[in-house]
């Protein structure tokens, strides 16, 4: 019984600090039979619609898009899944072109 308390601290102590420590994510769409869904953070329909159309042109089926914030009001764009990298390329140039502004701007949900 006594080691059951030092227990449940540590466990806390590990699970707070795996989640102070985790990178943070500004949004993160999944692509599932070629359809997006917003899974993580807020886009607003415009750069949800940009980014789709993107994707359809190289017909994206199964994937994911995740932005991680960098520097000042900057992402970093990583992606999962059969996402081409044409496409990859297209969605980062958009994102450096300042196209996603209103997506850094929108907090997260």
């Amino acid at each position: 019984m006594d080691n059951i308390l030092p227990a449940i601290i540590l466990i806390a102590i590990i699970v707070g600090g795996w989640y102070l420590l985790r990178p943070r994510v500004v949004f993160m769409i999944r692509y599932r039979g070629g359809k997006p869904r917003v899974v993580r953070g807020r886009l607003t329909e415009s750069a949800l619609r940009a980014i789709d159309d993107i994707c359809q042109q190289s017909d994206v089926q199964l994937g994911s898009i995740t932005a991680l914030p960098i520097g000042n009001r900057q992402i970093r764009l990583k992606f999962t899944g059969n996402i081409p990298s044409g496409c990859q390329q297209q969605l980062r140039n958009m994102a450096l072109a300042g196209s996603m502004n209103d997506i850094r701007l929108s907090p997260p949900r």
